[in-house]
């Protein structure tokens, strides 16, 4: 059973165990044993069966160690799904496995612990308990995967994404010993970063070879992940069609703990222009938070569009209950990508331009480019910005959606005019503008680009205003646009 599902031949491993429960030869310890694995296989398939098969396991007479591999693995899970006894059976997983310890155990208390924390959005706290644990005990390899993906998943919600593409990369580089069971959940995992840095195009073609995959019965979790990244780039596209017609395939689960593997379809599917076709859909996502908050905070851009999608089902209560998620997130976070975000769902809520510009001056300093122009968008259509800054900002958005393939978000009748480009004056930028130019043009902000080019902010901003008045624009999409025909034709 182990080799298969390391394989990744999921559906035959629960078939064989289905096969041994039935038959039930062997006594009550090794069928309890039997009936712990059906559990833990179907974690990533059915969680509510996931829970019923470990609670059978402990029903049945095992021995000390026998019972603390159970409590453990139950114990995780729980936290994961945000059963509401999680705390008090972690407690009872933590005092089996001193007296008893089991393969594995202290892997699975330390994914139990890291789930609570980031379920009640201590994001820092999860990730102390995930790097205090030692993975590489040899007798329990398939816990080391699920370790590695919470890892993985801890930097990505800190946004450290640099460190978690590094991660994941090593990965990739250890799939055989890890097991093919691995690859779609690490893969699932890429996509993910992708889409909260604005990488879309690869983040879809990365999902779309993936679900194409021959030769595995792929984790239902990870199939789901993956078909909400390519929902979710085809919406940004303004692909209305094709990605209603992936989510009219689905038949999403919407009670508790199952439609926790839907979560990021529900996310996904906000961003359709019309969020009540997904209602049902919806609505279960909205309530997980209320359980764990920790799907919530794994792509920065999907709390506020969940506070959005909330205000416009008419659900204000649900809108402010995931404000303050968000809000206390960023007090443990403590960094500016979440203070960022919170700032943008109380803007959201408030209508306060305030809080949108402080979202947008933050987020500036992050490379969640999705977020950002989220944030922007956001800010261009609060009533009572003057006009003027609107236009402006519209701009900027409009040219970081097109700089994504992010067409679709950009509102009809506000994108900016091209301006008319004369590539010659290219040629009147001193070197170091030159320089400013191009990073700036592909979507850097001023801050990035002083990092990259080892110069202060303030050059960085004088050198942009020389820009601007050489080559007569107004704003980044301008120069985008001049940039790139100045470059078309030096070709």
């Amino acid at each position: 059973m182990d080799n298969l599902f390391l394989a990744g031949r999921v559906d035959e491993t629960l078939a064989m165990l289905h096969r041994e429960v039935a038959a039930d030869r062997y006594g009550p310890r090794q069928q309890a044993v039997l009936l712990g694995r059906l559990g833990a296989c179907y974690a990533t398939q059915r969680p509510a069966l996931s829970l019923t098969y470990l609670g059978r396991a402990l029903d049945q007479d095992r021995d000390a160690a026998g019972r603390s591999w159970a409590l453990t693995m139950l114990a995780s899970l729980a936290a994961r799904f945000g059963h509401p006894d999680a705390t008090d059976l972690l407690a009872r997983a933590e005092r089996a496995h001193a007296t008893a310890p089991a393969p594995g155990g202290e892997i699975r208390l330390a994914l139990a612990r890291a789930s609570l924390a980031a379920g009640i959005g201590d994001l820092a706290g999860a990730a102390r308990f995930l790097r205090e644990v030692d993975a590489t005990e040899p007798t329990a390899r398939t816990q080391a995967i699920f370790l590695r993906l919470a890892r993985v998943a801890s930097q990505v919600a800190l946004g450290h994404y640099v460190d978690a593409a590094s991660a994941l990369d090593a990965v990739g580089a250890e799939i055989d010993t890890l097991g093919l069971v691995a690859q779609p959940l690490f893969t699932a995992l890429d996509c993910t970063v992708r889409l909260a840095t604005g990488e879309l195009a690869e983040a879809e073609a990365r999902a779309r070879l993936a679900l194409r995959e021959p030769g595995t019965s792929m984790p239902v979790e990870a199939r789901v992940d993956l078909l909400a990244t390519v929902v979710e780039v085809l919406l940004r596209r303004g692909e209305v069609g094709p990605a209603r017609a992936l989510l009219a395939r689905e038949r999403p689960a919407v009670d508790w703990p199952d439609h926790m593997q839907w979560f990021r379809l529900g996310c996904a599917a906000a961003e359709d222009p019309e969020p009540d076709r997904h209602a049902a859909l919806l609505r279960a996502t909205l309530d997980i938070p209320n359980r764990t908050r920790a799907p919530l905070l794994l792509v920065p851009h999907h709390g506020p569009r969940l506070v959005r999608v909330a205000l416009a089902l008419g659900d204000r209560h649900r809108a402010e209950v995931l404000a303050g998620h968000l809000k206390r997130a960023a007090g443990t976070a403590n960094n500016r990508l979440w203070r960022g975000v919170a700032h943008q769902a109380d803007g959201l809520l408030t209508g306060d331009p305030a809080a949108l510009h402080a979202a947008v001056r933050l987020l500036r300093t992050t490379s969640a480019r999705p977020a950002l122009a989220d944030a922007l968008r956001d800010l261009a259509s609060v009533p009572g910005l003057p006009a003027v800054q609107a236009r402006d900002v519209r701009a900027e958005y409009a040219a970081m959606y097109t700089r994504m393939g992010a067409t679709g978000d950009l509102t009809p009748g506000r994108t900016p005019a091209p301006a008319d480009p004369a590539p010659p004056t290219l040629a009147t930028l001193t070197p170091a503008e030159v320089r400013v130019a191009e990073l700036l043009a592909v979507g850097m902000t001023k801050q990035e680009a002083a990092r990259d080019l080892f110069v202060s902010f303030h050059t960085v901003d004088t050198h942009l205003r020389a820009i601007y008045a050489k080559l007569d624009v107004r704003n980044r999409v301008e120069l985008a646009l001049v940039w790139e025909a100045g470059q078309h034709d030096d070709r």
